[in-house]
């Protein structure tokens, strides 16, 4: 029997908190999983503390390094689940997580894409922020342009979407998940969770947003990119240019 969701990381270093990635994951009270751990540059030490876990639903693939995109997109191709739910390192998911989202999942047939809030700590020790969302889909679809609301390391979406809108997109070596939620939000119907169900961990120097300048070069090419889609109804397209306008007014007055 194959699993309801395949929880997907990629990792390429031991991160402080990589051990209780893992633990959260295995125990979860949705026993029907599979941990896909994609180790991006074949790191030792990430090795050791896999082997801890003798769990035949973690599935550890070594590869070469070729950063998080495609590491993702191989994640997503060897799985087996009908939705896919992602983890990052560091992270700590609730253990009801994965059972809250399938169950709303399975009962909203309609919603592909699924977020939740979540609370952000800092590798300080400072306390907790909780980050909170709306989480009607319309008001998402809307606001979305503007900020990325789904958090990349809490979501859950269905496997199927990935064959409708297109997988992660190479080029993009950051912002991979907000180009892939534009194409989600403009086709498919989305929704939030409005509870907690992750503790994220930022602040790590080797953190995509530490280690590359200028998000919003990213965000302005999928916004581009979004434009390019014939598909895309004259109402989105409008909101699509305009923010595109914006954005690309503020970098070349050389603010991002």
């Amino acid at each position: 029997m194959n699993p309801i969701v395949s929880v997907i990381l990629s990792v390429n270093s031991n991160e402080k908190l990589l051990d209780q990635t893992f633990s959260s994951i295995l125990s979860q009270s949705l026993k029907n999983l599979e941990f896909i751990v994609i180790i991006d540059g074949s790191d030792p030490s990430v090795e050791i503390i896999a082997r801890k876990y003798i769990d035949p639903r973690l599935i550890v693939v070594n590869r070469p390094w070729e950063g998080l995109t495609k590491s993702l997109n191989y994640g997503i191709e060897i799985s087996r689940g009908k939705y896919i739910a992602r983890s990052d390192a560091g992270d700590y998911s609730f253990p009801n997580r994965l059972s809250k989202q399938v169950f709303f999942l399975e009962n909203n047939k309609s919603v592909g894409l699924l977020g939740t809030c979540y609370l952000e700590e800092t590798i300080k020790g400072d306390n907790a922020t909780e980050v909170i969302f709306p989480t009607q889909s319309s008001v998402l679809k809307d606001t979305l342009i503007y900020q990325n609301q789904f958090c990349h390391g809490t979501v859950m979406f269905k496997k199927q979407c990935i064959k409708d809108v297109g997988k992660y997109r190479d080029e993009f070596v950051k912002a991979q998940d907000y180009d892939l939620w534009l194409r989600y939000c403009a086709f498919e119907k989305t929704h939030f969770l409005g509870e907690q169900l992750t503790i994220k961990n930022g602040g790590h120097p080797d953190q995509l947003s530490q280690l590359y300048w200028g998000m919003d070069r990213f965000r302005i090419y999928s916004l581009e990119k979004l434009l390019q889609n014939k598909n895309l109804s004259r109402s989105n397209y409008q909101l699509t240019l305009t923010e595109l306008l914006r954005k690309l007014k503020i970098l070349m007055g050389g603010s991002i």
